[in-house]
């Protein structure tokens, strides 16, 4: 076969296919089926415990509670008051003795507008770190605890 003879056989080809061919246009497609929106939950309006007090037989852990510390005070610095509470209040479940995590809980309630909460954790604040045999940072939670019960009242 020559070339114009096997150029013609694959012409031709190609035409008896495009031939058999439905255009797109006339193809019936499936319905695309209909997405459901449906809306976020929303958010319990409910205090939720502290996710260690939810997990049970779990054991406190003061490695846990300095990273839900740090995580805590990331949040607290963007903003997130709320977020910062939850991991503060993880941070003393873990360490019940941690006059950090029990002094920036208040600060956390402070800004969420929850003064009496707040005098509770700075007041414990002030018993853990005068109880503190170790010294770890006591002293420093001790003042800011003194500063935040000072100017408290001021709020109310």
């Amino acid at each position: 076969m020559d070339r114009a003879g096997w150029a013609g056989c694959v012409l031709g080809f190609c035409l008896a296919w495009l031939g058999n061919a439905t255009p797109l246009a006339a193809q019936r497609l499936p319905p695309r089926p209909q997405e459901s929106v449906t809306p976020a939950p929303a958010k319990a309006s409910f205090p939720q415990a502290p996710v260690a007090a939810r997990t049970p037989g779990r054991l406190p852990d003061p490695l846990i509670a300095g990273h839900d510390l740090q995580v805590g005070t990331f949040y607290y610095n963007r903003g997130d008051y709320a977020g910062a509470l939850s991991r503060f209040e993880d941070a003393i479940v873990n360490d019940p003795t941690s006059a950090e995590a029990l002094c920036r809980a208040g600060d956390a309630e402070e800004k969420l507008k929850k003064a009496a909460p707040a005098r509770t954790d700075w007041q414990r604040c002030l018993r853990m770190a005068s109880d503190d045999p170790t010294g770890r940072d006591s002293s420093h939670w001790a003042d800011h605890a003194h500063k935040a019960l000072a100017k408290l009242p001021k709020l109310q």
